[in-house]
């Protein structure tokens, strides 16, 4: 008898001493969100004059160590606090021709402001408040893609010329007029940036927008037919590179979006 007492003796001991193990706070895990393979695009509007831009950058650049490749970023120049100046903002342009009318078009003129998918055009809705960036990725999360790209790039150094192809499979069977951009972005480039009052010489500019195959992209579909499920649809791509883009870090970035709302119905990105 006195060989069960001790065994319920001993058993008592470790689980007291395994409640005391048990660490604070004592709350319930929010389940992550389902994720069914549609990834985000976030074009944030900037400029290096603009005071209030690294904020919403560091905004942006949050998101991505949040979710990895599941959201893209372009950082697009345009506008009065993209334009060369006075020192130090007179030896760097990073603006495009892209750039400049995708500005012109969504009605941009006070920064930093961005799109999500370019959701809510034409309506003003479409501008989004960086301090609203979290939610709206965070609830596309969940929506079902109805296109997948894969790209497939290669670039010569010497001639400085990008090419290779981009690859829409579709998920569904779509009656759309849909268009494909393929966009050239560089990682970390190093320029004055002005930050509230101060001026950070050595900014680090992250997804600059570069280059793109068109101001507007290509035609993938025609919006008068039926695209079957599973149909897979290849462009070729070719991009010349500036000589004066200095340094490496470039990305190819390829989205397919619909022609009569802008929205982006799917974006991929792959590193060079």
């Amino acid at each position: 008898m006195k060989k069960f007492h001790f065994i319920y003796l001993f058993i008592a001991l470790v689980a007291f001493q395994s409640c005391n193990k048990i660490d604070g706070p004592y709350t319930t895990p929010v389940p992550a969100k389902e994720w069914y393979g549609k990834r985000i695009l976030i074009e944030d509007y900037t400029g290096h004059k603009c005071p209030n831009c690294p904020a919403a950058a560091v905004v942006a650049n949050d998101l991505k160590t949040l979710y990895g490749d599941k959201v893209v970023i372009i950082s697009v120049h345009a506008g009065f606090f993209a334009a060369p100046s006075v020192s130090p903002f007179d030896t760097n342009d990073f603006t495009t021709t892209a750039g400049d009318a995708w500005n012109q078009f969504f009605g941009f003129q006070s920064y930093p402001v961005g799109m999500i998918n370019r959701v809510g055009f034409p309506t003003l809705s479409h501008k989004i408040d960086k301090d609203a960036w979290n939610t709206t990725v965070s609830n596309m999360m969940t929506e079902l893609p109805e296109v997948d790209i894969t790209i497939t790039p290669s670039y010569n150094p010497v001639t400085r010329k990008l090419s290779g192809q981009v690859t829409t499979k579709f998920l569904k069977t779509i009656k759309r007029k849909l268009k494909l951009q393929i966009v050239v972005t560089q990682d970390s480039v190093i320029a004055p940036q002005q930050n509230a009052s101060a001026v950070i010489t050595d900014y680090v500019h992250r997804h600059m927008l570069r280059a793109v195959n068109d101001n507007w992209g290509k035609d993938l579909t025609d919006g008068t037919t039926f695209t079957s499920i599973d149909t897979k649809l290849t462009q070729d791509m070719s991009i010349d590179f500036k000589t004066n883009w200095f340094g490496k870090n470039f990305n190819v970035v390829a989205f397919v979006y619909d022609d009569n709302t802008k929205e982006v119905l799917q974006v991929a990105e792959k590193e060079l």
